[in-house]
């Protein structure tokens, strides 16, 4: 991800802050898992009603925004705004910690985006892709929380969230099999359809869904699952277009299996999965 080009509006309260920082910590907002509620939460902290705090990222199912560039301080985590002597990062995600399904595919398909986030902040500031539990937290240890840890480790306010049903080990997975660059394996694939319509492929925890376009250049409706029959989870896929409008899915695991589906007519019904041995 180019953090760049990442949409900015400056929050209303935060800290000057210099240096290099060794924490990055994961929120929830405490609101529906919605598309357009980064920028909404963005603008809330940067406006007269916002509370006194803010957030470095906010992260919705589609987009990412800023509120505070790092390393100046965000104030979104009581004493670890700084750790180790560093302004820690605070990323702001949709959900509720005790509500949200996080397993939904508007869910995973923010957890793709958020770990893109994460892993060209960890790049940018030399922050290892380490999950830090209150033990590592209480060690001073340089890596990857929550909001509800460092509130269990002393050193946050009273808040919890993400909860204890955020898919910590799905994020870390993802995370680390990420390359330098915040890409890893082709987790998502689209294809232009006949008629000109978009076609998004993605996995979510090994299973294989997809999205089409309602028009072409228009909004996308819901993910509908590809998995039935699929005879092992997936952490890769690819997907094309026959030269008579048919679409082809092949889908790999972490031991080199293949398996493969196309459609049994253009725009219609798939065909059941094939492994090729």
């Amino acid at each position: 991800m180019d953090l760049a080009s990442i949409p900015f509006v400056q929050a209303r309260y935060w800290s000057p802050g210099s240096g290099t920082p060794k924490l990055l910590v994961i929120h929830s907002m405490e609101c529906p898992i919605q598309d357009g509620r980064a920028s909404q939460v963005a603008h809330w902290f940067a406006g007269p009603t916002s509370p006194k705090a803010s957030a470095h990222y906010m992260v919705d199912p589609s987009e990412v925004w800023c509120g505070v560039q790092p390393p100046n301080v965000a104030w979104h985590v009581g004493s670890a705004n700084t750790y180790q002597g560093q302004p820690s990062i605070g990323i702001e995600q949709t959900g509720y910690a005790y509500k949200s399904d996080w397993y939904g595919p508007l869910a995973l398909q923010q957890l793709d985006l958020l770990v893109d986030l994460v892993a060209s902040l960890c790049d940018r500031w030399g922050i290892p892709r380490t999950w830090l539990d209150v033990a590592a937290l209480n060690r001073g240890e340089s890596g990857i929380s929550t909001h509800g840890l460092c509130s269990a480790a002393g050193i946050g306010t009273d808040h919890t969230d993400p909860g204890p049903n955020w898919p910590v080990e799905e994020f870390m997975r993802r995370l680390n099999g990420a390359s330098k660059t915040g890409k890893g394996k082709k987790m998502f694939d689209f294809v232009l359809a006949k008629d000109e319509k978009v076609v998004l492929f993605g996995i979510g925890f090994g299973c294989v869904a997809h999205r089409w376009q309602g028009a072409p250049n228009g909004g996308f409706g819901p993910w509908t699952p590809l998995h039935d029959g699929q005879p092992f989870p997936v952490t890769e896929l690819t997907a094309t277009r026959n030269a008579d409008g048919r679409l082809d899915l092949m889908a790999w695991d972490d031991n080199g299996n293949v398996c493969y589906r196309t459609q049994a007519t253009v725009g219609g019904s798939w065909r059941p999965w094939r492994l090729e041995l």
